[in-house]
């Protein structure tokens, strides 16, 4: 076992999963990652918490357990009493649905769950888990945003790539996987980071073109291009040279939705230097994003298949309702760009209009300012401030002096004690958040009430 080897085991343990003493931790792996998952287990011990190796053999995979995606009472006990579980198995799409059942288990327990398919000693040792976690979580947060309050991405690319297609906004916000899983009840793949979200379904119309790792870790020789029409791959456009690949999309659209556009996500790992032709690692890659294709029914979207088939391009070029947000695999997004303050907003409500939260929204003070949540497709919070510094502050005044039954824009200046116009302003760029909301049907009320009652501040606040 190589000191490399123990290294990373040590450094995804502690930094990554936030291993301490008296945890105890599930190392699932096959017989092919035997040597990884004694260097998890090791490092796991050294940390002073009590590892288990559950391994699941070639001939035990082709059982119908594995194949029915069946999960036995003892997983299922066994999950709920550990505090950590990681997986360390061959990615065989054929075994989708029973890791897919296996992540559903978890997500009812407290455990924290560390996924790396495909993994091998070779990449294992060679990789840095994951960039600093501030680095990735302001990227990520920016894009993020940008993706949540967009509804149209164009999306291009040098080898050829140059498609359209429908997001759903903050209903199916994009998920960060930001390569460390600290909190209770979350998994994410190892290693991190990337933004990804699901399109609109049947929405996308154009052509991909894949000119660095395609599923079933396939490192490409030449690049593979072909037409989504309605959301779907139209079979007969497939083009390339690279017959192996072709082999294994064919494949893919043979299985039900097996053809359905899934994902769009963008690599932010600057500490993978090049492509080592293992999807899980390549998709996180600084410079590339990837397409999907199958399921994403786990991360919000409404698609559902046996198979989730992952493709990596190079150098992609976004807009985001017609702003570039990256060009040649280089971001190029500016504060203007997030809407990142209240002054981009002109303040059309009226002193009258009646404001109130959205149902999805769930904000906190945060900084002095407030910030945001939302959790994502693995259950993990993610949380951005709102705005810049200024903004974000006043946007906390705001929220807090919301009553529960709705407040008028004129109420809410009053109980602030912040200028009107610049409370109009605010109020646009927390309802462009979908943080507030206009409450029209209020108005007629709020005019039959004496000045008095209007304006008591004796109302039941907002925490």
């Amino acid at each position: 076992m190589s000191e490399k080897i123990n290294r990373v085991a040590k450094t995804m343990l502690e930094r990554c999963l936030g291993i301490d003493k008296g945890d105890d931790i599930i190392v699932v792996c096959d017989q092919n990652r035997l040597r990884i998952a004694d260097a998890l287990a090791v490092a796991a011990d050294r940390l002073e918490a009590t590892p288990t190796i559950l391994v699941l053999t070639d001939e035990f995979r082709k059982t119908r357990a594995i194949r029915k995606a069946r999960i036995s009472k003892a997983i299922e006990n066994a999950i709920r009493n550990v505090d950590v579980v990681v997986l360390c198995v061959a990615n065989v799409q054929r075994e989708l649905e029973f890791r897919r059942k296996f992540i559903r288990q978890i997500r009812k327990s407290s455990v924290r769950v560390a996924n790396l398919p495909g993994i091998t000693e070779r990449t294992f040792a060679k990789i840095g888990i994951a960039p600093r976690i501030e680095e990735i979580e302001k990227i990520g947060n920016d894009i993020a945003r940008i993706l949540a309050n967009g509804k149209t991405a164009f999306v291009t690319s040098p080898s050829g790539t140059k498609i359209r297609f429908e997001l759903y906004g903050w209903k199916v916000p994009a998920e960060i996987s930001s390569g460390y899983l600290l909190q209770p009840s979350t998994w994410g793949n190892l290693p991190g980071a990337e933004v990804y979200v699901a399109p609109k379904a049947w929405s996308a119309n154009g052509v991909i073109a894949i000119d660095v790792t395609i599923d079933q870790d396939h490192r490409m020789r030449n690049v593979i291009i072909f037409e989504i029409r309605n959301g779907r791959v139209v079979a007969g456009s497939i083009e390339s040279r690279d017959k192996k690949a072709a082999s294994f999309l064919r494949r893919a659209l043979k299985k039900r939705n097996g053809d359905a556009l899934c994902e769009f996500g963008i690599g932010l790992n600057s500490r993978i230097k090049k492509a080592t032709g293992i999807t899980l690692i390549d998709e996180k890659m600084l410079h590339t994003a990837h397409f999907a294709l199958g399921d994403n029914v786990e991360f919000g979207g409404e698609i559902e298949s046996n198979v989730h088939y992952d493709m990596i391009f190079s150098k992609p070029s976004v807009w985001i309702d017609e702003k570039q947000i990256m060009k040649d695999g280089v971001f190029t997004y500016s504060e203007k760009d997030l809407l990142n303050s209240y002054r981009y907003f002109e303040g059309k409500v009226t002193d009258e209009t009646i404001i109130e939260t959205t149902p999805w929204s769930w904000c906190i003070r945060m900084n002095g300012g407030l910030a945001h949540l939302w959790r994502g497709g693995t259950g993990r919070m993610h949380a951005f401030i709102l705005g810049d510094k200024e903004t974000s502050e006043a946007a906390e005044k705001i929220w807090t002096a919301l009553s529960h039954g709705g407040s008028s824009v004129a109420q809410i200046a009053k109980r602030t004690r912040i200028n009107l116009e610049k409370v109009k302003k605010v109020i646009d760029f927390m309802i462009f958040q979908h943080v507030l909301d206009i409450r029209m049907d209020r108005k007629g009320e709020l005019r039959g009430l004496s000045k008095k009652s209007e304006f008591d501040e004796n109302i039941e606040l907002l925490s």
